[in-house]
C-alpha cells in the first residue's frame, strides 16, 4: 500500500482537529447574568456604606482634635477678651458636637460640661490659662474614648443588622 502523501495528511490532520463550537444561548432573561449583576452591585454598596460609616465616625474625631489643637496655638497668642470668649464659644460647639457623635465617656462628659459652661456662660471672661486647661482635658477625653478598628466595625455591624432587621419587620407588617 502506498504511503499518503503530506496534503493527504494534513488533510486528515484538518478533519480530525476539533472545533470549538459555541452553544446557541436560550431564547429569553438570562437570569443568572442579572443575579451576578445585581450581587455585585448590593456587594459595592455595601462595601461603601461601611467605609462611609466608617470614616463618618472617624472624621469628626480627626476633626475635632485638629480645632482642639489649633485653638491652643492660638491661644498663646490672644491677647482680648473678646477672642478668649470667642474661643470659649466655640469649645462650647465642638462639645456639642461630641456629645451628638458621642466621642466622649459619661464621666468626661459631665467634667467637661461644668468646665465649659462655666467658662461660656459666667459673667466675667474666662482666663486664658483655663482656657487651655478646659482645651487639653478636652482633647485628652476625646483620646482616651478613641476606638479600635475593631470596635468600629463591630459598632457598624450591629447597626447594619439592626437596619436590616427594621427593613424585615417593615416588609412583614406589608404583607396581608
Amino acid at each position: 500500500m502506498p504511503e499518503p502523501s503530506t496534503t493527504e495528511i494534513e488533510r486528515q490532520i484538518a478533519e480530525n482537529k476539533l472545533m470549538d463550537i459555541e452553544l446557541p444561548t436560550a431564547p429569553g432573561i438570562d437570569w443568572l447574568a442579572w443575579l451576578q449583576i445585581l450581587g455585585a452591585l448590593l456587594l459595592t454598596v455595601a462595601v461603601i456604606l461601611i467605609i462611609a460609616a466608617l470614616m463618618a465616625h472617624f472624621w469628626q474625631r480627626v476633626r475635632l482634635n485638629i480645632r482642639l489643637k489649633k485653638a491652643q496655638k492660638q491661644l498663646k497668642q490672644i491677647s482680648q477678651v473678646s477672642d478668649l470668649r470667642r474661643t470659649a464659644t466655640q469649645s462650647y460647639q465642638w462639645f456639642q458636637v461630641a456629645l451628638k457623635q458621642a466621642l466622649l465617656t459619661e464621666h468626661d462628659h459631665m467634667r467637661l460640661q461644668i468646665k465649659i459652661d462655666q467658662a461660656c456662660f459666667s459673667k466675667e471672661p474666662v482666663s486664658r490659662e483655663t482656657l487651655e486647661d478646659i482645651l487639653s482635658d478636652f482633647e485628652n477625653a476625646l483620646m482616651v474614648t478613641q476606638p479600635t478598628l475593631n470596635t468600629m466595625l463591630k459598632q457598624v455591624f450591629t447597626q447594619g443588622l439592626n437596619l436590616i432587621k427594621q427593613l424585615f419587620s417593615v416588609l412583614k407588617r406589608e404583607k396581608p
